[in-house]
Formats: structure tokens, C-alpha cells, sequence
């Protein structure tokens, strides 16, 4: 609703559109009318109107012959890089979406090892200039941005090339993941999970992650703050180590999520009363560093 009026193109891939007209120009809720084309490989760009500064590029695009495509250009909003849309295609049946080719994944690191020192990690076997350094128990990271890869990850403890962890990671354009390094030292492995930040404007969105190694199998209660749990039923039962609740749409509002051993109401972690806000996004890691259980808070609980 932003956006200024553009200029949009549909080329063959890798066209110089400083010497082709567009295809079309838009102003805010004006379409183009159906354009049928040749099965084959495109390129679609969008410029501000009578510019050639490209503001989108979708790299290759694919278009199949007997296709009736309706295609959109939305904010680029809970996704990142740095173009401001991204297109939403709809074939009739199913939604899909193209993102512009230069969007990077982006990645965080989160030590919940308790009993773990200090960590680097390194990036293939980049060890000279490691990914993060230095990351202590509870700590975590910012997100990264890196280009779409599979990437061989190293954790070692810091100042040595001695890994830890040693893994795999496919990372894909425009996707967000969090590297949870869990278990106690002796069984240090890593838990990668898909992030979902795309906020929503009538709702906050809640996950839950079981990361205590010496915990049991846990109930999660969701109440309004002080509310008895003695006859309540549990948001969640029987969530083991390293499950997740995903992510849970809760309306804004105060509200106190406590935790127990499964089948008790033996309250374990208590987050006391807490402030939810529509648009947010809230991560919570439940946590055992050896003296009492707690919890790691990421996302908008920072």
C-alpha cells in the first residue's frame, strides 16, 4: 500500500531491461490484463515507473505450459534481505511464492548446553574466522545473513579446532533457522528448528522448546496469570526433551505459562505473569543448568 508506482518486467533470463520497454505499470491495487506467453524461462523484475533501478529481481522462473497464474506483489514482510516485495502465486489450487534471488537464509546460534563451556563455531572449517565466538552458556546470537547453501558446521570450545559438533546445514533462501547446541556436554548434539517470523497484526505468536536434558517429560499450562492449575488441563502434555509446541496464536494480554513433570502439578518453571502483544513474535527455551530450571527468552521477550 506503500509502494510508489512501478514498472514491471517478464524477460528472458538475464535480460538488460535498460533496452526493453516493461511489460506493464502498476499503481497501488491496478493489475495487468492476462498476458499469455510461450511455456518456457523467465525473469521478472520490478522498477519504480519510468526507472531502471531494479527493486526486485525472481531470478529464473519457470513457466509451464497450460498454467493460469495469478501473480501478486506483497510486502516482503517476516522475510529477509533487503527487497521490499515478494510475489505470491496462486494457480487455482495451491499458493506458492518467489522471492528476489539475492534473498540470503539467515541463521542464529543458541548454546543450551549446561554443563558446556564457551564455544566458536566455524563455517567450513573456517576456524581462523569463526561464524561466533566466544558463545557461553545461555547465550545466543543475532540472526546471520548467508547465501543459500549447505554449509558444514563446527562447534568446538573456544580457542581450539577440537569439534563437538559436527553437521550439515541446508539453508535455504529466505528461510529462518535457529542452531540450538542441547544436551549435556558428554552428548552435545545439535537441534536445528525453522523459524517463523512473520508477525501477525490480531495475534501473538508463542513457541515453546523442551531443551533441559535432566528434565522428564513435561506438561505446559497457559492461564491467565494466578488462575489454580489444580483442575486445569494442560496447553501441552507429555512434551519430551528437544519437542516444540510450535508456534501458538495468542490474543494480547497478560497471561502465566508454568511447566511440570507430566501427569503432576509440580510447578518446575514458573514465568509469572507476562504481557503478550498482538504483531509480537515470543520464543521461550526451557533451560537446566544444574541448579534450577529457567529459561533461555528470545525473539520479542528481548
Amino acid at each position: 500500500a506503500s509502494a510508489p508506482t512501478v514498472d514491471v518486467y517478464v524477460t528472458a533470463p538475464g535480460a538488460d531491461i535498460t533496452t526493453i520497454s516493461p511489460l506493464g505499470t502498476l499503481s497501488y491495487k491496478e493489475s495487468l490484463d492476462p498476458v499469455t506467453v510461450p511455456s518456457g524461462n523467465y525473469e521478472i523484475f520490478i522498477t519504480p515507473a519510468n526507472s531502471k533501478t531494479i527493486i526486485f529481481d525472481s531470478g529464473t522462473v519457470t513457466l509451464a505450459g497450460g498454467s493460469d497464474l495469478m501473480v501478486a506483489a506483497i510486502a516482503n514482510a517476516g522475510n529477509n534481505g533487503t527487497a521490499p516485495v515478494q510475489l505470491a502465486v496462486l494457480d487455482g489450487e495451491s499458493a506458492s511464492r518467489i522471492l528476489d534471488v539475492n534473498t540470503p537464509a539467515s541463521v542464529r546460534v543458541i548454546h543450551a548446553s549446561p554443563d558446556a563451556p564457551a564455544v566458536d563455531v566455524a563455517v567450513d572449517d573456517n576456524f581462523i574466522a569463526p561464524l561466533v565466538t566466544n558463545l557461553a552458556y545461555p547465550d545466543f546470537t543475532p540472526y546471520v545473513d548467508v547465501p543459500e547453501a549447505t554449509y558444514n558446521v563446527k562447534v568446538a570450545p573456544t580457542g581450539t579446532t577440537t569439534a563437538v559438533i559436527n553437521t550439515d546445514l541446508s539453508l535455504a533462501k529466505g528461510s529462518m533457522s535457529s542452531v540450538y547446541a542441547v544436551n549435556v556436554v558428554a552428548n552435545i548434539e545439535p537441534l536445528v528448528l525453522s523459524d517463523d517470523n512473520r508477525a501477525v497484526a490480531t495475534e501473538a505468536k508463542v513457541r515453546i522448546l523442551h531443551a533441559s536434558p535432566s528434565a522428564p517429560n513435561v506438561d505446559i499450562y497457559v492461564t491467565a496469570p494466578n488462575a489454580d492449575i489444580f483442575n486445569a488441563t494442560p496447553a501441552f502434555t507429555d512434551v519430551p526433551f528437544k519437542a516444540e509446541t510450535g508456534y501458538v496464536g495468542l490474543g494480547a494480554g497478560d497471561y502465566q505459562v508454568r511447566v511440570t513433570p507430566t501427569g503432576t502439578k509440580t510447578v518446575v518453571i514458573d514465568t509469572g505473569s507476562i504481557t503478550l502483544e498482538t504483531g509480537k513474535i515470543y520464543t521461550a527455551v526451557a533451560r537446566d543448568d544444574g541448579m534450577g530450571f529457567g529459561l533461555i527468552l528470545l525473539d520479542d521477550f528481548n
